[in-house]
C-alpha cells in the first residue's frame, strides 16, 4: 500500500524509481507532499495505469489476489493456485508489485483497494463469501448455519464469521457434496466451472418456502447466495467455487515469455529486401514533396495531419498510410512536422497580406486579416 511512511522510506533514490514507473503520481498539478503523493498514487484511475503496464504473468498474480477477496490473502493459497512449482516467479512477481505501491504483506497479502476490483469476475468465480453474507439478517444467518451442521452464536457477528469459515472450508463442502441429490451436484459443478449465476424468479424465504428447485438446496445451505439485497440472481461464493474445482485445480499462469519462431533468410534476400524498401521510401519522399510543393499540407490547430488530408495524400501519391507517415518523418525542408508549400522560381512568394509561413517574409497586410478567412489551410502562401 501507499502510505506516507513507506514513500519516506523510499529516499530520493528509491522515490525517482518509483515515479519512473508510475509516472501519473507526477502529473499536473504536481503533488508538493508526501500526503499528496500517496493518495494521487492510490485514486481509481492512477492504479488502473499501472495495472496496464503490467505484464501478463503479473495481471494473473493480481486476478489471483482479487479472487481471493484481495484482503489478508494467505501467501501460500496464492502460491498453491498458481502451482507449486512457479514459486520462485510468484514471489517475484509480488515483490515487484510491492515496490510499485501495489501490495503490502508478507504471509498475509492485500492488494489496494481499486486494485480488487478490477475484474468483474477474477478467474470466473463470484464474490467473496463474506460479502455475499453481509446483507443477510442474523436470523438467515442462523439458518445457514444450522443447515451446515453448526451451532450458531448470539451475535450477528460471530454467526457471520463461522458460516464464512465453514464455506472456506474445501474439505468439509465436498463432504456436504457427497451426499447431495444428483441435480444439485449437477447445478453447482457447471457453476461452479463457468461461474455464470443461477436465476430465481420467484420469491424465496429461507424461513417459511419450501425446498423444491436444485438452487434451493443450495441456498439454504450457503452455496448459492443473492447477488444483492434485492437481486433475482443467485450467485456462487468464490470459496465454494474453488472448493468444487477440486484440490488439483490450478490458475492460468504463463511466467515464461512466448518462444518466437525464428527463419533463416539469406543475405542477398535481406539485400534485395532492403533496397527496394528504400527505392519506395525515396519515392514516397519525393511524391509528398512535390505534393506540397503544388498544393499545400493541410495542418490541425493542435498540430499533426487529419485522417482526411492523410487519405488525400495516400490516394494521390498511390501508397499505403503508413507509407505517408513514414515519409513524413524522412522528410525535407519541412516546419513543424509536415512539408509545406516550397518558394520556387515558377512561383515566386507573393505578399497576399500577413505574413508568409513558408519563407518567413513580413507583407503589408496586417496579421489579422488572416483570421478573416473561413477556410485558410496555412494563411498566405507562397
Amino acid at each position: 500500500m501507499v502510505e506516507v511512511g513507506w514513500l519516506r522510506s523510499l529516499g530520493a533514490d528509491g522515490l525517482a524509481r518509483l515515479l519512473e514507473r508510475r509516472p501519473e503520481g507526477c502529473r499536473e498539478p504536481v503533488p508538493l507532499a508526501l500526503s499528496e503523493l500517496a493518495e494521487r498514487l492510490v485514486e481509481p484511475a492512477a492504479v488502473l495505469a499501472a495495472l496496464r503496464r503490467l505484464e501478463r504473468p503479473a495481471l494473473q498474480v493480481v486476478e489471483v489476489l482479487a479472487a481471493l477477496g484481495g484482503v489478508d490473502v494467505d501467501r501460500a493459497k496464492v502460491a498453491r493456485l498458481l502451482g507449486p512449482a512457479r514459486s520462485v516467479d510468484v514471489d517475484r512477481i509480488l515483490a515487484d508489485m510491492a515496490d510499485l505501491g501495489l501490495l503490502a504483506g508478507g504471509a498475509v497479502l492485500s492488494l489496494v483497494e481499486s486494485a480488487r476490483y478490477a475484474f468483474g469476475s477474477p478467474l470466473g468465480l463470484g464474490p467473496p463469501a463474506a460479502e455475499l453474507l453481509a446483507p443477510l439478517t442474523a436470523e438467515d444467518l442462523r439458518i445457514l448455519a444450522r443447515n451446515l451442521g453448526l451451532r450458531p452464536p448470539s451475535r450477528k457477528a460471530e454467526v457471520l464469521a463461522v458460516v464464512a469459515g465453514t464455506l472456506r472450508d474445501a474439505d468439509r463442502l465436498r463432504s456436504l457434496l457427497a451426499g447431495a441429490p444428483p441435480d444439485v451436484r449437477e447445478l453447482l459443478d457447471e457453476v461452479a466451472r463457468t461461474g455464470r449465476p443461477v436465476e430465481e424468479p420467484l420469491y424465496f424465504s429461507l424461513r417459511t418456502s419450501r425446498v423444491s428447485r436444485p438452487q434451493h438446496w443450495a441456498r439454504v445451505r450457503g452455496l448459492l447466495l443473492p447477488a444483492g439485497p434485492w437481486s433475482d440472481v443467485l450467485a456462487m461464493p468464490a470459496e465454494v467455487g474453488l472448493a468444487l474445482r477440486g484440490p488439483e485445480w490450478t490458475a492460468p499462469f504463463d511466467p515464461d515469455p512466448p518462444v518466437v519462431p525464428r527463419v533463416p533468410v539469406e543475405q542477398p534476400a535481406v539485400d534485395r529486401e532492403a533496397a527496394a524498401a528504400g527505392g519506395s521510401l525515396l519515392r514516397a519522399v519525393t511524391g509528398l514533396l512535390e505534393t506540397a510543393g503544388r498544393d499545400p499540407v493541410a495542418v490541425l490547430r493542435t498540430g499533426g495531419v487529419g485522417l482526411r488530408e492523410l487519405r488525400r495524400l495516400t490516394r494521390l501519391l498511390g501508397c499505403e498510410s503508413d507509407e505517408v507517415r513514414t515519409a513524413r518523418r524522412h522528410r525535407t525542408g519541412t516546419t513543424s512536422g509536415w512539408p509545406r508549400s516550397l518558394p520556387s522560381a515558377s512561383r515566386p512568394c507573393s505578399p497576399r497580406g500577413g505574413r508568409c509561413r513558408t519563407c518567413r517574409v513580413p507583407t503589408s497586410t496586417p496579421p489579422g486579416a488572416r483570421r478573416t478567412r473561413r477556410r485558410s489551410r496555412f494563411g498566405p502562401q507562397c
